[in-house]
């Protein structure tokens, strides 16, 4: 009888040790996803101040802005960061990017996706206070900065995870100030997913 109570005992502790493990394995798994995300990024916003760092040594050595690749628009030709499709004089890249064969757009790595970005120029005044109600507005003479774009079916599993990727990297960058100031910012139009990034200020004419 006294052996069965310390089958019972002992069994009982074991459950104890499970739950324990078990709550234990949540939580490490928890400030284990967190710490990764946390490192993405801090990592993107590295890979940000390069490219923002590229377009700078772009200026330098060609003394002149990044061509205009749709002007009404205000697209640029950010491809020429890593092919000199303008043949702009003094051109000594590649300046940034894995890739690009098309002039509007860059490609890269930034927060673990590999896609291919284009720019715009815009201000940075205020855009608006919610996701549906951010409207990026067209740059003057004296506040004109370039932004990096990339956008997604919000509905999908990718538009989610932009969503999710703007909201930490808002966090991290902009001390959550929404999705229409700061460095880092995001809209939903239609079915799209909208995400934008200042790299550079530009003042030229529009």
């Amino acid at each position: 009888m006294i052996y069965l109570k310390k089958g019972a005992m002992f069994g009982l502790d074991a459950r104890i040790a499970l739950v324990i493990f078990g709550a234990l394995s949540v939580i490490s798994g928890a400030a284990l996803y967190s710490a990764i995300q946390q490192a993405r990024v801090v990592q993107a916003s590295t890979t940000l101040n390069e490219l923002s760092k590229a377009i700078e040594a772009y200026y330098i050595d060609t003394a002149t802005p990044i061509p205009e690749y749709m002007p009404s628009s205000n697209v640029l030709n950010i491809g020429n960061l890593y092919n000199n499709f303008a043949n702009v004089k003094g051109w000594n890249g590649p300046y940034f990017g894995s890739n690009s064969s098309n002039q509007a757009y860059l490609e890269f790595s930034l927060y673990g996706m590999n896609k291919a970005y284009y720019t715009r120029r815009y201000t940075k005044s205020d855009w608006g206070s919610t996701l549906t109600t951010v409207n990026p507005k067209a740059c003057t003479d004296t506040d004109c900065y370039i932004y990096l774009i990339y956008n997604t079916n919000h509905a999908t599993d990718a538009g989610q995870n932009l969503n999710n990727y703007f909201n930490n990297l808002d966090k991290e960058i902009d001390n959550s100030d929404g999705p229409g100031l700061g460095k880092v910012r995001a809209m939903i139009l239609g079915v799209d997913f909208h995400i934008y990034y200042q790299v550079f200020p530009e003042y030229n004419r529009m």
